[in-house]
This record gives structure tokens, C-alpha cells and sequence, in this order.
């Protein structure tokens, strides 16, 4: 064969060659007019395995093709915006002349005490309001409504017209007194109040008097026996001879009666022990309770002097004793 021919069969054989690489196409991507195509792509990643099969050489490759993210989309609310990404500040012009939260709260506490301030007063007019109609309301007489009060001792106009809910001038109108008129225990006056609530009332003072009585005796009781002691005990009268010139005048300008419960003390329990003017003892043996209103020689010591009366008798029988007192 001629070189010519030569050279043109080699030119023949490339386009041919390059007409058929360029048919096959790669099997991921085939098209309708795509002759053949190519199982292994343009380029061979990686080969994993050869196996048999039916006589035939087959290549097994493995290939990772990387996944795309998926899109996302995250909703802000125009709040968080601010809140998160913008810094609101107070503007150049006003710094400076913000209020401070303790000053507004301060203000608050002032403005709900002023409130609170002024319903107090409005309620005690209210209550003022109240009694003053109520007043009124129980001064106006009853028809066929009357009642007897029977003064009590220590009673007095302007007392028994408040106790029953009364004007000093319309009790002394319905008794013909006048207002700054005394009366006595044992007068009579007319009520405009029903006869069962006037007995009711009395029957209160008196229980409160009583109830009162016998707790005034139970302070003293409880305040007795605080001091205990063991002194010489004599008695004395008020004969001159006893007296020192004045019998009937203790040391303190006491007047004596006979039948007063009158001791006199050293001067060392006046000084010593406690004691002093008024102070109230009782006597191991003797009823009742003693009173301090005189007093003795300074060369006494632990020493009283029962006060005995006019009695000379009964002094000398009492004669010198031993005795506990409690004050």
C-alpha cells in the first residue's frame, strides 16, 4: 500500500472513531436519540469488585454523589426583631430627665395613702353622721313609753342621760329639774325607755360594780405576800400618854378615828423593807388588812404598833407579840 493510501485510512479511522465516542452517551443521562450509552460515566470514581458473570467481565463501582440541602425558612416576628437585633436608647435631647422606677413607685405608695387618708375621714363623718342622727333619733319620747330610774349612789344627771342615750336638757325637761340640779340616791326620775330595759341596765351596773369590787380585792390579794417577815408586835391607843401630846394625829398629819385598822413601823421598815405612807399589810392572825400611818421611835427595830382605839384594855391584853405580816 502506498503511503497515501496509508495516510488516509489512519484520517478515516480517527473521525470514525471519534464520531462513535461521541454517540455513546452516559446511561444517567440517556436521550431518545442516544445510539448507546455508557454504564461507568465519563470517569471511573472507584472500582469496588469484578465478578463473573455468563462468561463475562462485569465492573462493580460504588459512587457517592453528595446531597443537597434542603432550603429552610425561619419566621421572625417583628417583636423578637427589636427585641434581639435592635437597641432603642433614650434620645440626646431628653437624657438625663427620665424618671427613675423608684421615684413613680414612691409617688404611687404617697397617692394610695392620701386615697386611704381621705376614705378614713369620710368614714368618720360618716360615724359622726350616724350618731349624731341616732341622738336625735333616741331623744324624741316615745308615746306611752315610760319607765321609773331609781338613783343610784354616785349617779349623776349628765351620767344617767348618756347611759340612756338621752340630751341632758330633755331628762331635766321630763323631771322639771334644772340642768345643773343634784340629785340623791334614792330619787326617782322619769325615762322615756320601757321599765324592763331600765331593770336590765341596773342590773348590769350593778354586776359590773361587783365584778369590779372583787377584782380590786384580787389585786390586792395577789399583791399581798410578794414580802414576808417575822417582827415584834405591840399596841397602842390614842391616850396622851401614848400619843406624844396629840392622839388623834398620827406622824404623817393622819386623823384617827377609833376602829381605823392603823399600824405604826420602826423606822427601819420604812427604810429598809419598803415600806412606806398608805402601804397595806396583813397580820398572821388578825382579820382584815392594816394600813401604814405612823410610824416609831428610831430605836425600834422590826418592830409595829397596832393601833387600838381608845381601847387601854384591849392594848394591854395584846400585850407583846410574835407575828408574820405579808405586804
Amino acid at each position: 500500500m502506498s503511503r497515501k493510501y496509508f495516510f488516509f485510512f489512519l484520517f478515516f479511522t480517527g473521525v470514525l472513531d471519534s464520531t462513535f465516542a461521541q454517540s455513546i452517551v452516559d446511561c444517567r443521562v440517556v436521550a431518545s436519540t442516544a445510539p448507546a450509552c455508557n454504564p461507568y460515566g465519563e470517569k471511573l470514581l472507584l472500582a469496588k469488585e469484578i465478578v463473573s458473570a455468563n462468561d463475562t467481565l462485569k465492573l462493580i463501582r460504588t459512587k457517592t454523589l453528595p446531597v443537597p440541602p434542603k432550603p429552610t425558612l425561619q419566621v421572625i416576628s417583628v417583636e423578637d426583631m427589636i427585641e434581639k437585633h435592635l437597641s432603642v436608647q433614650d434620645s440626646l435631647r431628653y437624657r438625663g430627665t427620665k424618671v427613675s422606677k423608684d421615684a413613680i413607685r414612691a409617688v404611687e405608695k404617697l397617692d394610695s395613702q392620701k386615697a386611704l387618708e381621705k376614705k378614713i375621714e369620710k368614714l368618720e363623718e360618716d360615724i359622726v353622721a350616724l350618731e349624731e342622727k341616732l341622738q336625735e333619733v333616741a331623744s324624741v319620747p316615745r308615746k306611752g313609753v315610760w319607765g321609773v330610774y331609781k338613783v343610784q349612789q354616785g349617779d349623776t344627771l349628765s351620767a344617767i342621760a348618756k347611759r340612756f342615750a338621752l340630751t341632758l336638757q330633755d331628762l331635766a325637761d321630763l323631771n322639771e329639774l334644772e340642768g345643773k340640779a343634784v340629785i340623791v340616791s334614792g330619787q326617782k326620775l322619769r325615762l322615756p325607755v320601757d321599765q324592763a330595759r331600765i331593770n336590765v341596765m341596773v342590773a348590769e351596773k350593778h354586776s359590773k360594780q361587783a365584778l369590779l369590787r372583787k377584782q380590786n380585792k384580787l389585786d390586792m390579794l395577789q399583791d399581798f405576800g410578794k414580802r414576808t417577815l417575822r417582827v415584834t408586835a405591840t399596841a397602842y391607843t390614842s391616850h396622851a400618854d401614848q400619843t406624844g401630846g396629840s392622839p388623834f394625829v398620827a406622824a404623817w398629819g393622819t386623823r384617827l378615828r377609833p376602829g381605823m385598822k392603823i399600824i405604826a413601823v420602826s423606822s427601819d421598815m420604812l427604810g429598809k423593807y419598803g415600806m412606806r405612807n398608805g402601804t397595806k399589810v396583813r397580820i398572821a392572825g388578825l382579820p382584815g388588812y392594816y394600813t401604814v400611818r405612823d410610824k416609831m421611835s428610831k430605836r425600834f427595830r422590826k418592830r409595829i404598833d397596832i393601833y387600838m382605839g381608845m381601847d387601854r384594855r384591849a392594848a394591854l391584853r395584846w400585850g407583846r407579840r410574835s407575828v408574820v405580816i405579808h405586804w
